[in-house]
Parts: structure tokens; sequence; C-alpha cells
């Protein structure tokens, strides 16, 4: 007898034991819920430690002197979309700095996005493509056990965005009425991340002419 034409009761009952066993569980992402915006961290951006697909570690504080555009993504619609638009704007140059005197500034000064993923390795493979990121400009790194997501940043629910400093300083994130996730459009989450990445390139840069000025005022003091 085909499964359509056994009864419910009977195709219900032969499900349990797959339902015991875990084998129809949910991802650990779709167990999330909406957490407090105001547990998101302030101040100094928590240090972590993740693997990309490729399994190589990468620590956040070794973008220092870098701003960082930091997502928590789970690969789901709402994330899909933002990813997008933040493509767009990557493929566009949007995101590339700019030094004083308006010529691209050296990889050192240019802001690097940094995705946390909470899928394995191949979703995140696709997800990055079907969004069209810049993998040049991107790094993917995984969070299956959620243990930076939920635990160090509190970024339930997606998706989630962090703009951090050169001096791992938190500048921005998206818990505002007008940019919260999976109620705002991804496009105002994003435009709001940019505005935040563009001030903190100007700090950047005015600290760099500051030093600069420091430094040459050294040099005349010197004997």
């Amino acid at each position: 007898m085909s499964w359509r034409h056994k009864p419910l009761a009977v195709m219900i009952l032969a499900l349990v034991p797959a339902l015991s066993a875990g084998t129809l569980a949910a991802p650990p992402h779709a167990k999330l819920k909406p957490g407090r915006t105001d547990q998101i961290p302030a101040g100094r951006a928590p240090l972590f430690e993740l693997k990309d697909p490729d399994g190589r570690p990468h620590s956040l504080v070794s973008y220092r002197g870098r701003r960082v555009a930091l997502f928590f993504f789970c690969g789901c619609s709402w994330c899909a979309d933002c990813a997008r638009e933040w493509g767009s704007f990557q493929r566009g140059g949007v995101l590339k700095a700019a030094s004083p005197g308006g010529q691209s500034s050296s990889k050192a000064h240019a802001p690097i996005t940094v995705i946390v993923f909470t899928g394995g390795a191949d979703a995140g493979r696709a997800f990055i493509t079907a969004a069209g990121l810049d993998t040049h400009q991107t790094v993917l790194l995984l969070d299956p056990d959620l243990s930076v997501t939920v635990r160090s940043y509190h970024a339930e629910p997606c998706p989630r965005v962090l703009i951090i400093d050169s001096k791992g300083w938190i500048r921005y994130a998206n818990r505002h009425p007008d940019d919260a996730p999976r109620t705002a459009p991804a496009l105002a989450i994003i435009s709001h991340a940019l505005t935040a990445l563009r001030a903190s390139e100007k700090e950047q840069r005015l600290a760099r002419g500051v030093n600069r000025r420091q430094g040459r005022t050294h040099r005349k003091d010197r004997p």
C-alpha cells in the first residue's frame, strides 16, 4: 500500500521514531527565539575566533586597524535580502575606502565584511554566491553551535549587522524601530549600516591626519 493510501494516523506513527532520533530536527538557527535588542553588546566588540568553510581559523582581533561590517546570517529570506543589498554596494565600489585625496586607499584601510553564518559550509558558500557578495571583500565564518551568534553577541533574531571601527569599538547595530530585523526593509538596514561605516571612515581619516601632523611636529622638534 502506498503512503497516500495509508490512514493519517499510521503515517504520524511512522514518523515518531525519526522525530525521536532527531533526524527531522530543525537546524540550530531555526530554534532561535527573538532576543532582547538591549542585550547586544556596546562598547568594545567581543573578540572571537571561528573557522571558514575550509577549516582555517579567523579571529576578529586580526582585523584591528580596519573597519568591520559584521553580519549574523542564518540563510533565511530576510538574511538573503540584506546580503543581496550589501553585495550590490560591494560590487558598485561603494565600500572601498578612499584617501582624503580621492584615490583608493590601501587594503589596510579598506573595510572588511565578516559574515557569521549559522549553517554549514556548503550552505554558507551557496548563500554567498546567491547574494552576489564579493569574496575579495568578504570573510565567511561558520558558527553552527551559535556560540558567537547567541552567547557572545545576542544577535538573534537575524539579520543582524554591527559596524566596528578600526579600534574595535561597536559604532552601530540594527536595534532601532526603523532598522529592526524582520520588520524593517533590507535596504533600510543596509543604508543605516553604510551611514555608520562612512562615519567611522571619517573618524579614521581624521585620526590618521592627526597622527601624521604629530609625527611631523616631533621631527621638527628634534635637535
